[in-house]
């Protein structure tokens, strides 16, 4: 093996976590290969990929004997469809959750996030108009909701006046590695189609995502409730109507099932 590859994250943080998977691959044909990311994500996928130079964005790129960018790297290593959707995720690594988030006492923990980033062009259909569509989960006894919610989009929770009723995680959350290690606290996450789902399927918690029908990230079909890559979680799809009421019920019948659940295992 000779010869420096230069791979760069060219796509949103949720394509460079779940495309990060094939990074390893690449490593078998190469010497060195220089990973450049976001900066958020450095400490996050450092320990995940040993052997890999992961560095934030350059301002120019280094020398390199070939680049890449990173969601290219199936079509470039030559995968077969089943090669694509069969690669196994990135080994979990420990991670060090900040101090002083959780909340007093113990409830069953739902982490939540009702928007991604504006320059994607399926927000205007993926995303919520605020945090207020998730204060109906409050119909199911015995549950706590953190918003995991930054950028702009995240004073939303203080200017609805849902803060009374949903944890503000952004004073402990630094970066990606920040937000992964407060989610592996989590019981489970639901979400919009954005990174915190990326997220969740990185570091393996339960993750139920809702679907736009006008929108629809490709990783998660048009159809069935299980995407490519994430085998924890579940999809709950809008109808042809576009409608998020449907999915809403849905997604309260299922957390009462889920909660039965979880008491049965031994806890209260």
């Amino acid at each position: 093996m000779t010869g420096t590859l230069f791979i760069v994250a060219e796509q949103g943080l949720g394509d460079t976590v779940s495309y990060a998977r094939f990074v390893p691959l690449a490593k078998k044909r190469v010497h060195r290969v220089l990973f450049a990311v976001q900066p958020e994500l450095v400490r996050l996928l450092t320990p995940a990929l040993p052997g890999i130079e992961v560095i934030p964005y350059p301002k120019t790129f280094p020398q390199a004997d070939a680049w890449v960018a990173v969601c290219s790297l199936p079509y470039v290593l030559g995968l077969t469809d089943q090669e694509f959707e069969s690669t196994k995720p990135l080994p979990a690594v420990p991670l060090m959750s900040p101090v002083g988030w959780r909340s007093p006492g113990y409830r069953f923990r739902i982490g939540i996030c009702w928007a991604g980033s504006k320059q994607n062009d399926i927000d205007k259909w993926r995303s919520l108009p605020g945090p207020e569509p998730f204060l109906c989960l409050y119909d199911v006894p015995g549950i706590e909701l953190y918003s995991f919610q930054i950028g702009d989009r995240a004073p939303e929770l203080h200017t609805s006046g849902a803060m009374a009723l949903i944890r503000d995680l952004t004073p402990w959350i630094r970066d990606a590695a920040d937000s992964a290690a407060i989610l592996k606290q989590m019981d489970l996450v639901i979400t919009v189609e954005t990174f915190l789902g990326h997220l969740a399927g990185f570091v393996d918690v339960p993750c139920w995502v809702l679907d736009s029908y006008n929108g629809g990230d490709y990783r998660l079909g048009r159809d069935g409730s299980t995407p490519i890559w994430y085998a924890r979680h579940t999809v709950f799809r809008q109808g042809r109507d576009a409608s998020w009421e449907p999915v809403w019920s849905d997604v309260k019948r299922a957390l009462r099932e889920r909660l039965l659940e979880w008491k049965s295992n031994g806890h209260d």
